[in-house]
């Protein structure tokens, strides 16, 4: 999540991004007397490669999430959810970059000339002034965004940095991944309730610091906090590196970067990262998963380790 403050509403400009590092596993993988003691024996795992990670990872069976069928329906849909939203961020992200500049992709032209000839009012919808308008109403979260609105969730898939969106999106898939066998409900519940708690902490946490001018915010890593958080809470000792060069267990990764956002929000001065809202999207995430996932396993499962 990004932060940025201004007296009057604001028109974003370049700035410094909350993002989470790359991480990568690391040659210590889960096996499968891992798996089988983790999910019961007798059931078989089906190794995923990943063009992310540095090795391959164990895929736990689907029926230990989705029921007694063993559907990879879920799996699918999971993933192309995922797919949905990093499109719906890069499409976010070209819609603020024409906004400053004007500049319509050449791979966007064919479309909008075919809408043009429907009779489409192309021109007056692409006027900079109106797109901008519209990015700061509907995907820009401001501090005096009190009550539930649009911003809470669209400025979740919105970025103004291509730094800032790529590693946001980049840790986010690789963390989904692990995810993707639970249901579609349970899924689809971690990302908008990662989105929206992120975004109501953040501004909580606004309303307390910037006590005059307005604050705004943007960016996925509320999200990416939440996923990461769920996956750790199921998988806590998966090796996880560091930049490619520090194993730990996930958990140990996860609790850091948790403790040093803490630790940060709550010093003096300003900062440009909205730590409060990965705080927010982390504790959703550890909520849900204590109160409706650990029945599947994990850190507080019946299943032990």
């Amino acid at each position: 999540m990004f932060n940025f403050t201004s007296c009057s509403r604001l028109r974003v400009g370049p700035s410094s991004s909350s993002i989470r590092p790359f991480f990568g596993l690391s040659e210590t993988q889960p096996n499968a007397q891992h798996f089988s003691q983790l999910y019961g024996p007798g059931r078989t795992l089906s190794p995923r490669p990943s063009p992310f990670f540095s090795s391959r990872t164990s895929r736990p069976p689907s029926r230990n999430y989705t029921g007694p069928s063993g559907s990879n329906n879920n799996y699918t849909f999971n993933r192309n959810l995922t797919y949905g939203c990093i499109g719906t961020a890069i499409t976010v992200y070209a819609a603020w970059d024409y906004s400053r500049r004007g500049v319509i992709y050449s791979f966007l032209a064919p479309e909008l000339a075919y809408l043009q000839q429907l009779g489409v009012p192309v021109q007056k919808a692409l006027n900079t002034r109106a797109v901008s308008d519209f990015l700061n109403k509907y995907f820009l979260l401001h501090s005096n965004d009190t009550s539930l609105s649009a911003s809470w969730l669209g400025s979740a898939f919105s970025h103004h940095s291509i730094l800032h969106m790529g590693l946001n999106l980049l840790v986010w898939s690789n963390f989904a991944r692990l995810l993707f066998p639970l249901s579609r409900v349970h899924y689809a519940t971690i990302i908008l309730g990662s989105a929206l708690t992120s975004s109501a902490a953040w501004v909580y946490d606004a309303q307390r610091k910037y006590t005059s001018g307005n604050a705004a915010a943007l960016g996925s890593s509320g999200i990416v906090s939440g996923v990461m958080t769920a996956a750790t809470m199921f998988y806590p000792t998966l090796q996880a590196s560091l930049f490619g060069i520090l194993p730990m267990p996930l958990w140990v990764l996860t609790s850091g970067f948790l403790a040093l956002d803490y630790y940060l929000m709550e010093s003096p001065g300003a900062s440009r990262i909205g730590h409060s809202a990965h705080l927010g999207g982390a504790a959703f995430s550890f909520l849900y998963y204590t109160l409706f996932l650990r029945r599947y396993g994990g850190i507080f499962g019946s299943r032990r380790f």
